[in-house]
């Protein structure tokens, strides 16, 4: 038996609910209309105006551009309202494909590392010579090693947004009527034996006045037309 009088935390409410919904989703499809939310609204002691002008830019949103499914596993997150868009990418996945050229980079800087010490027992000349290639094995750590500890927070406004990477990455202010989103290439540096080449990978672009910023680089390619079909809605209908 359940105590009726019990109460309830924001927190405990949040989750029940989430877990009935998702219950129902797997039960079947099932659709709602504006007065289905406007009843659900009221019971949750919800202002019946503000829910139904989130529904009116749902709806618009929604209209403007075909939204492409949330990834169920996905570890992006996103958060859309009428006036913010919020979104963080975390670091990517350590795998096979992102793991075989940091292990190269470390392999090179092991070497060199034992060529210099070797050689500065001839001349304190000789590792001078090592200097490049302790700069390229550096470059490589660092080109191959971010993007798994790298996260993106990309938040935008009416008037405008901020786009910062950390560690060691930019902060940029945006104007947000000056933003294009779409999916396109973006060039990459791929480790082949002793040789790094470029590489054209899809990404998330965004475009700002001059100049480029790719999102979701390594991503899916279902996260990246989320992610793409999110921005291109709400950007219409700021």
């Amino acid at each position: 038996m359940t105590d009726d009088g019990a109460k309830l935390s924001h927190d405990e409410l949040v989750a029940i609910l989430k877990e009935s919904a998702e219950l129902e989703a797997r039960r079947g499809a099932a659709t709602f209309d504006r007065q289905d939310l406007l009843d659900a609204a009221k019971e949750l002691g919800i202002d019946g105006k503000a829910a139904s002008d989130i529904l009116e830019a749902h709806l618009a949103r929604r209209a403007s551009v075909v939204l492409a499914p949330r990834p169920f596993d996905t570890r992006i997150e996103l958060t859309v309202t009428s006036d913010q868009l919020s979104l963080t990418v975390p670091p990517l996945r350590p795998t096979r494909r992102t793991l075989a050229p940091l292990g190269f980079a470390v392999f090179w800087l092991g070497f060199i590392a034992f060529w210099t010490v070797g050689a500065a027992q001839g001349s304190a000349v000789f590792p001078l010579f090592s200097t490049p290639f302790w700069a390229a094995g550096i470059a490589m750590l660092a080109r191959f090693s971010l993007p798994l500890v790298q996260r993106t927070r990309l938040t935008l406004g009416r008037d405008g947004g901020e786009l910062t990477v950390t560690p060691l990455g930019k902060r940029r202010k945006l104007r947000t009527s000056e933003l294009r989103v779409s999916i396109g290439d973006k060039l990459r540096m791929r480790q082949e034996g002793l040789e790094v080449r470029e590489q054209a990978t899809p990404a998330v672009l965004l475009e700002h006045g001059v100049e480029t910023v790719a999102l979701l680089d390594g991503f899916s390619p279902q996260e990246q037309r989320w992610i793409e079909s999110e921005l291109k809605a709400w950007l219409a209908n700021t």
